[in-house]
């Protein structure tokens, strides 16, 4: 006998509210307007300040019952996502949206559809490097209601294994393209299915299931889907061009082109409807599908008359007897009304499972990147080993236990401090660039469907990558210390090695500044190095031998790696130098103490402890821009949930 953990009634509070187990989704005048973009503006002359919409589409209606599977079909540009995208709250707030949406009868809003539905994109995201059964009980754990034992949440992980024919492969990586070996396309695509269906939500939302596939896998894919409708589930997929077979496993189909509903209903009656009412018939051995998008597609040989014939089609349809009784079906529906509860949370887990099931996923992720984690230790070697031969010794010229410098030693060890801040700077932030590109889109989804908060996302990388750069650069340090002699002063030991953790940490703040900012990883590496070139030339090394520089620009200064970490570096070296040798026979062109160095140098004399706690204020400022950026981003888009909303209600006056 099945356990009932699946069910949605039971993933929630009965006491404070109650979710049908079955809902039938309508919508009736449905009109969808998108704002025009500048450009188009400006080629229609169009006044600027007057927001145009150009119709997506214009009073469209449909109805899908429980146990029933819809296909939304037309050609390209038709508005199946976007109908797809209205109805399950998903659109963005550039379009505008008149109509109405009904579950069960009654009035819906983003609130009510997120807590009986779920959305099935089209590109399948995940972390390669987690297997399948890690994937699903991460999803599980916090998605599925916090109310519930990890025992049923883990025997619900379970029991969709194998609904969905993955329990044989749960221990196989999902997989990265060309890096790590995994899992199908077609066993991807059935995991995105029972990663959403982990809740058990009465409505299924599903873009393109079968983009990518081949039409045997294709059809695997919608049986699988069929089989969710007999157990009640109302599924609203977007098809383009199925196969025959494929497309006989749908019970109703809604025809789109040029606006407008061209038909809907059963598959039965799309063919009866098309060669009784329009005197269409599907030639024999002909996909019914191919039919109606070839019917129904624009001839760019003929465009204006070719949309002139298609609208007329339409026409035809909303005076069609299958029109009225659509509009009936959709009246007849008996309201029953469910609330969203006063205390609603969309997070379903607390903060502390978010976090620890976060942390979990980015150690994995990380750890399990064998190829970057060869690549940060051996780029961490080779440039350490590097500087260090070539500076080899050249910070005491004589005796290192004598501490001895020449004037020589004076530029070796400037520029042998200059190369170590360049090089943790560079290899720093080049890593985190690349830490949340790849991420991004991930995080976006997940975070829009209220998996967990940006605080926990964030936080939860930041204390998976805090060990290997407080590690890296201390592998760093010691090489350089050592190999170019800086050791004369055993206390300085401590400054430098916090120095370059400080300066490596903070460049890597600066970096998923960039990383957050774009989901394109070539843009973030392209802006690497200005950001890197501007943070040097403000530097004291720099700015500060200059000889004349924009007032406006000097502030720059003020949040530059380079200018705190060399001052600092000069001051642990030099301070407490007490003799340099002069080999010139005039002593006055000689630098004869530390503290001559660093006049010359124009190192000003603050305290180490001040120049440590900059940058150390430095690395929080960077890592709260960063994480303010990334939450700024993901408000927007959550955002765009309740601006549709309120669109909807002001346009229908409807009270919830």
């Amino acid at each position: 006998m099945e356990t009932n953990i699946g069910k949605l009634g039971s993933l929630h509070n009965k006491s404070c509210y109650s979710i049908p187990e079955k809902i039938t989704l309508s919508w009736s005048d449905l009109t969808i307007r998108a704002q025009i973009n500048p450009k188009k503006k400006y080629l229609l002359n169009v006044c600027s300040d007057f927001k145009a919409y150009e119709t997506i589409l214009n009073k469209v209606k449909g109805i899908v019952e429980p146990g029933e599977m819809l296909a939304l079909m037309g050609a390209s540009g038709s508005g199946k996502t976007t109908l797809l995208n209205a109805l399950s709250y998903s659109i963005n707030d550039t379009m505008m949206v008149e109509g109405r949406i009904m579950l069960n009868g009654c009035e819906a809003n983003p609130i009510k559809m997120s807590m009986v539905s779920c959305y099935i994109q089209q590109d399948d995201l995940f972390f390669g490097t987690l297997t399948v059964q890690e994937h699903l009980v991460f999803q599980a754990m916090l998605r599925m209601d916090r109310s519930l034992s990890r025992e049923s949440k883990m025997k619900r992980v379970n029991q969709v294994l194998k609904e969905f024919n993955l329990d044989r492969r749960s221990h196989v990586k999902i997989g990265i393209p060309g890096r790590i070996k995994g899992i199908s396309g077609g066993e991807k695509r059935r995991l995105a299915f029972a990663s959403e269906i982990l809740t058990d939500p009465p409505i299924l939302f599903c873009d393109e299931p079968t983009s990518g596939l081949d039409s045997k896998m294709a059809k695997s894919i919608v049986y699988y889907l069929k089989k969710l409708t007999d157990r009640g589930k109302t599924i609203i997929c977007t098809i383009h061009q199925p196969s025959s077979e494929t497309f006989a496993i749908f019970d109703k189909i809604c025809l789109l082109s040029q606006t407008k509903v061209a038909f809907f209903g059963t598959r039965e009656n799309g063919l009866k409807f098309f060669e009784e009412n329009l005197h269409l018939k599907c030639p024999p051995f002909t996909n019914p599908a191919d039919f109606y998008i070839d019917t129904l597609g624009v001839d760019v040989n003929d465009i204006p008359n070719s949309r002139a014939e298609i609208l007329g089609y339409c026409d035809k349809y909303a005076i069609s007897e299958y029109s009225f009784d659509l509009s009936r079906k959709i009246d007849s529906v008996k309201p029953e009304y469910f609330s969203s509860p006063a205390n609603f949370t969309s997070y379903k887990s607390t903060w502390l499972e978010q976090m620890t099931y976060l942390l979990q996923r980015s150690f994995f992720n990380y750890i399990r990147n064998r190829k970057v984690v060869l690549n940060d230790i051996l780029m961490v070697f080779v440039t350490a080993i590097l500087g260090g031969s070539i500076f080899y010794q050249t910070g005491p010229t004589y005796s290192p236990k004598e501490c001895k410098f020449n004037q020589q030693s004076i530029k070796n060890v400037s520029f042998a401090l200059f190369y170590t801040i360049t090089v943790s700077v560079i290899f720093s932030m080049l890593a985190a660039v690349m830490a949340f590109p790849n991420e991004i889109p991930i995080y976006y989804r997940e975070h829009k469907a209220s998996v967990y908060r940006s605080d926990t996302y964030y936080f939860s990388k930041f204390l998976v990558e805090l060990p290997v750069y407080l590690i890296l650069p201390t592998i760093h340090a010691t090489i350089i210390y050592y190999m170019v002699g800086f050791d004369c002063d055993k206390n300085s030991f401590s400054v430098f090695l916090l120095t370059d953790i400080l300066i490596s940490n903070a460049a890597f703040s600066l970096g998923h500044i960039l990383s957050v900012s774009t989901s394109d990883a070539n843009l973030a590496i392209r802006l690497t190095s200005p950001l890197i070139a501007i943070q040097m030339l403000f530097s004291g090394f720099f700015l500060r031998r200059a000889l004349k520089a924009p007032a406006l620009l000097t502030y720059i200064k003020y949040v530059s790696i380079f200018d705190y970490g060399f001052d600092l570096l000069m001051l642990n070296h030099w301070e407490n130098v007490s003799e340099i040798e002069c080999e010139n026979d005039i002593e006055l062109l000689c630098l004869t103490t530390g503290s001559s160095v660093l006049d010359v140098a124009h190192i000003r004399r603050r305290k180490k402890i001040f120049l440590v706690i900059i940058l150390f204020l430095l690395n929080v400022l960077f890592r709260l821009s960063a994480y303010l950026i990334l939450w700024t981003k993901s408000r927007r888009s959550k955002e765009s949930f309740n601006q549709l909303f309120k669109k909807v209600k002001t346009n229908l006056n409807i009270n919830v």
